[in-house]
């Protein structure tokens, strides 16, 4: 279920721009955490932040992709949000 989940998200996100700068900041923030839980020297505190940090900017992605899909913003605005997100994971 969850494989045929990620086949459609993907085979949407090569359809339309918003769900392709959705999948690509997802992937880098999923890349950090990674890397943050490999790192012996890198504070439990700190990873659970920017784990919260990234549910945070899950659920306002949401938001702001159904907000382009209908129309209500641009997809310059969702990208423009997405990179000022990367301010929570420096």
């Amino acid at each position: 279920m969850k494989t045929q989940a990620k086949r459609d998200f993907d085979a949407r996100a090569l359809e339309n721009e918003y769900d392709h700068i959705y999948k690509n900041e997802a992937q880098h923030w999923l890349h950090y955490i990674h890397r943050m839980e490999k790192d012996p020297d890198c504070p439990h505190e700190r990873i659970v932040e920017i784990r919260s940090a990234y549910e945070d900017f899950k659920k306002e992605a949401k938001k702001r992709k159904t907000a382009v899909k209908n129309g209500k913003a641009s997809v310059a605005e969702f990208r423009d949000w997405t990179l000022q997100q990367l301010e929570n994971i420096l």
